[in-house]
């Protein structure tokens, strides 16, 4: 088991988790909005939990504690102290965050985390010695859909991923319900169904 989910639900702190769940106005609407189902259009969800309408089949309720599939959604109150916790190792912005989709989530997590470090002297630092090697050009393929580039990146606290054919510069932008291995596969699927399987897949890590 992640050694993070465990801190964070271990027996002594499940009390904690569960309160703060219930005291929160928010999540206590999104859970009974679980309980009774979901409206048939956005517009008749309550104006609070709007931000969790693209997640709906994907939240859940167990032991008084909210899910989004296997990550726990953490209440307002609790989330300082989650983001400093998964902050604490100081690893850097883009660890920091793959550490806390491991196993929580909350509407624009991945701002609040990257804001903490941002704010982070120690971060700070180790970023002015990580210094960014500069750009290389590759060489132009001969041909459309050889070669292809694909990363994800966050707007407006929803997450997407874009493929970029390096012959033409042409486009796919796909919204992911969530950054796991299985979304990201499902959408390169369709892009390659689409327009056939490429020679070089370019990826960061």
């Amino acid at each position: 088991m992640n050694p993070f989910y465990t801190i964070k639900i271990s027996s002594e702190r499940l009390p904690q988790l569960q309160k703060a769940t219930e005291q929160d106005p928010v999540m206590q609407t999104l859970k009974t909005t679980i309980l009774i189902g979901w409206p048939e259009r956005r517009e008749e969800v309550p104006v609070q939990i709007r931000e969790f309408w693209n997640y709906r089949e994907e939240l859940t309720l167990h032991n008084v504690i909210l899910f989004k599939n296997q990550r726990v959604i953490i209440p307002r109150a609790l989330r300082p102290e989650l983001t400093a916790r998964v902050h604490s190792s100081h690893q850097g912005m883009e660890a920091c965050i793959r550490r806390a989709k491991d196993v929580v989530f909350w509407p624009c997590m991945t701002k609040d985390i990257e804001e903490a470090a941002e704010k982070c002297e120690i971060c700070a630092a180790f970023q002015a010695k990580n210094v960014k090697q500069p750009m290389q050009t590759h060489e132009i393929p001969d041909r459309p859909w050889s070669r292809v580039s694909s990363d994800l990146f966050t707007l407006n606290c929803k997450e997407y991923i874009v493929l970029a054919d390096s012959y033409s510069d042409f486009i796919e932008v796909g919204e992911l319900k969530d950054t796991t291995a299985n979304y990201i596969i499902e959408f390169l699927k369709e892009q390659f169904s689409r327009h056939g399987i490429p020679d070089v897949l370019v990826t960061d890590n």
